[in-house]
């Protein structure tokens, strides 16, 4: 059975996940002990406060950098899918580039902060646009 890892902030300085190269090599090392097999790296976007550009050119940078220090260990899996964290907001429908954040249309977490109840917050993850080609190797 396949292990999948839908939310993982392991690419390298672009959010509040792996502050570095080496960390992000190590969560992938970690990752490989617990043999998992797939990775969605989502790390957070805020229509607010970036704009799609600006976010998947350094999502793209993070990913170079990623990718060639993994490479060059010859040690590749887990495979890594490029996503993203959404904060969802109102008008997300309309905005342009949407369907850029998940590359290749693969795949994208929305986390909802909205207020549940009295004072309770809560963050509920959704995945939008995974399917099964993405998924197998």
């Amino acid at each position: 059975m396949s292990k999948i890892d839908f939310h993982s902030h392991i690419l390298p300085g672009i959010d509040d996940g792996a502050r570095n190269l080496e960390t992000s090599y190590n969560m992938h090392q970690m990752a490989r002990q617990q043999e998992v097999d797939l990775m969605l790296a989502t790390p957070h976007f805020y229509a607010s406060q970036d704009r799609i550009d600006n976010f998947l050119k350094r999502r793209e940078e993070a990913w170079v950098r990623f990718h060639d220090t993994v490479e060059a260990s010859e040690e590749t899996e887990p495979r890594i899918i490029l996503g993203a964290e959404v904060a969802f907001f109102d008008g997300i429908s309309r905005i342009d580039g949407k369907t850029t954040l998940p590359k290749g249309g693969v795949g994208c977490l929305f986390s909802f902060g909205k207020s549940c109840s009295a004072g309770e917050s809560r963050r509920v993850p959704l995945v939008w646009g995974m399917n099964r080609k993405a998924l197998s190797w």
